[in-house]
C-alpha cells in the first residue's frame, strides 16, 4: 500500500497510557475523585482515542 494513499488519521498511532493495578483499583474502590490524568486516560480509552495497556510485573 502506498503510505500517501492514506488518509492522515490513518496515518497516526493513538495514543497508549500503561496502567498498573493501583490505578486500576481506583476505578472500582472508592476513594474520593480519580486522580485527572487516570480520568483523562479513561475518558481517551474508552472513546477510541487512546490505548489503554495493562502494565505486567515479574
Amino acid at each position: 500500500m502506498n503510505p500517501s494513499a492514506l488518509t492522515p488519521s490513518a496515518q497516526t498511532q493513538p495514543d497508549a497510557f500503561v496502567l498498573d493495578t493501583s490505578a486500576l483499583l481506583r476505578l472500582y474502590l472508592a476513594d474520593g475523585p480519580l486522580p485527572p490524568s487516570l480520568e483523562l486516560a479513561m475518558q481517551r480509552g474508552c472513546s477510541g482515542d487512546a490505548l489503554l495497556l495493562k502494565q505486567v510485573q515479574r
